[in-house]
């Protein structure tokens, strides 16, 4: 049977690995979008294909910050419009922090792990969002 810390060890690999994995789809998925359609809204109730490109950098960013032990902020809940309105500024910060986050989470030991920082301005149910999207990537 393997000891509790390999089996951390075993739970972060998988789970970075599978947060690099995400990244990287979506990173394609945001390019193979034509630029002409990413303001594209199919209806009033749905965000925009770069709404969500900027919610999923803004995320990544809280997660970097988080395991850097740095106080998250999760107030805007999507990266500035006015300093991302391209395609190319979207794509090169969705890429930009996920490879942040992948390597901010590589730096929490699993074999001596810390209690996760808490980001003193999330709340609980942006918490339970956050720790149901990585789970289910794992799943």
């Amino acid at each position: 049977m393997a000891s509790k810390a390999t089996q951390q060890e075993s739970v972060s690999t998988k789970l970075i690995s599978h947060w690099q994995q995400v990244g990287e789809k979506l990173a394609v998925l945001a390019e193979a979008i034509p630029e002409n359609k990413f303001e594209y809204r199919p209806v009033d109730s749905v965000r925009t294909p770069a709404e969500v490109l900027r919610h999923v950098a803004f995320w990544n960013r809280y997660v970097a910050d988080c395991a850097h032990g740095r106080k998250g902020d999760d107030a805007a809940n999507e990266l500035p419009k006015d300093e991302f309105r391209s395609k190319k500024q979207i794509v090169a910060a969705l890429k930009d922090t996920a490879s942040d986050a992948t390597q901010a989470l590589k730096k929490i030991s699993p074999i001596r792990p810390r209690r996760w920082p808490t980001c003193s301005s999330a709340s609980s149910s942006t918490t339970a969002n956050i720790t149901a999207s990585l789970w289910s990537t794992l799943v």
